[in-house]
């Protein structure tokens, strides 16, 4: 048995549609099972929906507060900023002239170191002078 020509490439054509309804067919449902688990998902999701707001929607108020807080420490730190700045201008010449007074502190410390040992001498002499008139009374 001989074919012709023409019924080999519609033998082969036959076959090639055959193998292009299987394929479709397997295609088709490789897409229904994709579109059932689409479909799942949104179910899903729409299920989630109320929880993700309220996550959402907290989520929003902490970060008002955050960005609240967030200027009152940038405020504060502007404040303290100010504040030490203030400080170390009134400080740094009040710290100058003290070191200027060094030197007299220095001069009366030793004064005062000499008074009181002065004051301890005389102290001690007038105890010895007690002492002795109390041994010449008794």
């Amino acid at each position: 048995m001989t074919f012709s020509l023409t019924e080999v490439l519609l033998l082969i054509i036959a076959i090639a549609v055959v193998v292009l309804v299987v394929y479709l067919i397997r295609l088709a449902g490789q897409a229904s099972r994709t579109t059932a688990e689409v479909e799942e998902l949104v179910r899903h999701l729409n299920y989630m929906r109320p929880q993700f707001e309220r996550v959402l929607e907290s989520t929003e108020k902490e970060l008002a507060e955050v960005r609240e807080l967030t200027k009152k420490a940038n405020g504060i730190a502007g404040d303290v900023g100010s504040l030490t700045h203030q400080a170390s201008r009134v400080a740094l010449p009040a710290l100058t002239n003290l070191g200027s007074l060094a030197g007299p502190l220095s001069y009366a410390s030793a004064a005062l170191t000499g008074a009181k040992i002065g004051l301890k001498v005389l102290r001690g002499r007038s105890n010895n002078t007690e002492k002795k008139e109390k041994e010449t009374h008794t």
